[in-house]
């Protein structure tokens, strides 16, 4: 139902590729779910970009010495509290490396990538595209994929997205930038706007942005417009398939049966679109075989323990399962014999 796009490593020194204006890439499939984001201590002498917060450490250090020879116990608990809170502030603090990436995209967008100093997240903001991301600075976990390839994770509408990806081809390396609604760009890197940057000022815009709620909102569920994406997507779909058959297909979904997890893991539009895409593929093959649509104006689906399809008058029922194996090729056969 979705593809990975695999890529061969290469060995040796690793090249930029300026991408050309407007490249596009197919968006790939999102794994799994949000990676938690840590957050490091501030470390000073290390080339890192952070927010104040060394004396707050050193203040917090004086309190636990005191606590080891003060000798009333209320104030000690007291006095640990306020110590704790200290650090906890101190380690909410986000540290970036001194030196950040900015790649073209092509068309005036670029991308700015700060990472983290432990190099286990990163700051990155797309700018110069129409689109809601535009300029909006968002954390995103690093995942390491072996081979010095990387995923970088962040979370929209309720699921973990891989917005920028890191591959090693015979080329050198590659990064591939993926935005909803999108057929992806591929990247070029800019030495000049990278060398200009100061990830201070990325910091900085990232939390006025967290105050205002600008990152909760993208990142939160919102049930309803997923509802909307996939039935317009199950309609171009029916579409697609009427043309081919030359007679009128509608798909409909029980929405109110698949739970929200369902509808953050799985494109229902790929499971339940499945049926009138079959039947698009055969109509296409020739007017004898226009014949398996005869008759059929419905498909029902629907999401249950096994793969089922059953014909009621003008209506095809079809149970589906995320797990099940090749449905593609069960309802193809089904179809060519009702």
């Amino acid at each position: 139902m979705c593809d990975f796009q695999p890529v061969r490593p290469a060995k040796g020194r690793a090249v930029y590729r300026k991408a050309p204006a407007g490249g596009h890439l197919r968006q790939p499939f999102v794994e799994g779910h949000a990676a938690a984001l840590q957050i490091g201590l501030n470390s000073p002498n290390t080339g890192t970009t952070s927010r104040p917060g060394a004396q707050i450490a050193a203040n917090g250090l004086a309190i636990l010495a005191v606590l080891l020879i003060t000798q009333d116990t209320t104030m000690t608990r007291l006095s640990l509290l306020l110590a704790a809170s200290l650090f906890t502030l101190n380690v909410s603090a986000l540290e970036l490396a001194k030196y950040p990436q900015v790649f073209d995209a092509g068309k005036g967008i670029s991308v700015i990538v700060a990472p983290s100093s432990d190099d286990k997240q990163a700051l990155i903001q797309v700018s110069g595209i129409n689109h809601p991301l535009d300029e909006v600075v968002l954390l995103a976990a690093i995942k390491d994929r072996g081979n010095d390839d990387r995923d970088y994770t962040t979370t929209l509408d309720g699921s973990a997205y891989n917005m920028l990806i890191k591959r090693q081809g015979w080329g050198g390396e590659r990064y591939q930038l993926y935005l909803p609604s999108t057929d992806g760009f591929e990247l070029g890197f800019d030495e000049t706007k990278s060398k200009e940057t100061k990830p201070a000022s990325l910091l900085a815009l990232y939390e006025q942005q967290k105050k205002k709620g600008i990152q909760d909102k993208l990142s939160s569920f919102d049930r309803e417009k997923r509802v909307a994406d996939f039935t317009q997507q199950l309609q171009q779909i029916d579409q697609d398939a009427s043309k081919a058959c030359g007679t009128p297909l509608v798909t409909k979904v029980e929405w109110s049966a698949i739970d929200d997890d369902k509808l953050k893991r799985l494109s229902v539009p790929s499971f339940c679109g499945e049926v009138a895409s079959q039947l698009a593929s055969l109509c296409q093959n020739g007017d004898e075989q226009k014949a398996v649509a005869k008759g059929l104006k419905t498909v029902q689906c629907s999401f249950a323990q096994k793969l089922k399809l059953r014909e009621n008058d003008a209506t095809l029922s079809f149970t589906t399962h995320e797990k099940a194996p090749n449905q593609g090729d069960f309802i193809n056969a089904f179809l060519r014999n009702r």
